[in-house]
């Protein structure tokens, strides 16, 4: 949990950057290590609430720099306090957030990323548990994304799993569930003109890495991949309390793509 381990008022030295991370106790091991792989020389960085702030230390050099991927869908992207804002591209990868810009105006030093949620490690998310009426919402900024192409895309327009092009590529969400019950399933998901017809399964994994429950459906083109739409899928039953995984996989990709997907719903029935 970033919110308890990377948010922390202690100047941490990694490398030879210099991290500054506000807002709770200390950090995890796994995420310092993390932060050492990707964060560059002369870059400090300054978490409050919902922004990130990236600033460029005097002798930084270069137009680009990269993060590791945060669980947070993007808000806003520019320069600290500029009038005529230059434009700033992130470029989401398998496993960072490289932020890239052509010019910025003279005495500009600071990147304003402002996030929709709380900025997390994907590593350091809890296991998502039910709302009130036991269902679970899984939105596509807390999903763990595996293979060579798919990846977590956090710009406004997009807020998706994407780039799922490959047989290999997964994604999942950890939950845990309370009380065995059965669900309705839904997904939020768009597809290309064109790129419809291929098939996956949605499967609820255990501890010992055996199905639970499993549903397979045919993806559904929607005219371009960022045109979402909810679709009933089936029913899955979930026997026994505990903590799962929420996986989806393909199982056929017709064509150059499967899908982008935005939101899975678990909806407990009675």
């Amino acid at each position: 949990m970033l919110a308890t381990t990377l948010f922390t008022q202690t100047r941490v030295v990694l490398a030879t950057c210099a991290v500054w991370l506000a807002g709770s106790s200390e950090l995890t091991a796994q995420t310092a290590a993390t932060l050492a792989e990707v964060t560059i020389d002369g870059l400090e960085i300054t978490v409050i609430d919902h922004t990130v702030l990236l600033k460029l230390k005097p002798d930084f050099v270069g137009n680009s720099v990269e993060l590791p991927r945060l669980a947070a869908p993007l808000k806003s992207l520019n320069w600290q306090h500029e009038k005529e804002p230059a434009a700033i591209k992130l470029q989401p990868e398998l496993q960072t957030w490289k932020l890239s810009w052509e010019r910025r105006a003279e005495g500009a030093d600071t990147i304003e990323m402002q996030l929709d949620a709380t900025p997390a490690l994907i590593s350091e998310v809890a296991p998502i548990t039910a709302s009130g009426d036991g269902s679970l919402f899984l939105p596509a900024h807390l999903a763990a994304t595996r293979g060579s192409k798919i990846r977590y895309e956090p710009q406004t327009f997009k807020n998706t799993v994407g780039y799922w092009a490959g047989m290999d590529n997964q994604c999942s969400w950890q939950v845990h569930v309370e009380v065995p019950a059965k669900f309705n399933v839904a997904i939020l998901q768009g597809c290309g003109a064109g790129q419809g017809g291929s098939t996956a399964e949605i499967s609820i994994i255990g501890s010992a890495t055996s199905k639970a429950a499993a549903i397979e459906f045919e993806v559904q083109e929607t005219g371009h991949f960022q045109n979402f739409i909810w679709r009933h899928l089936g029913v899955v039953e979930i026997p026994s309390a505990g903590d799962y995984a929420v996986q989806i996989a393909p199982l056929n990709i017709k064509r150059g793509a499967l899908m982008d997907v935005r939101a899975v719903h678990l909806v407990q029935l009675p």
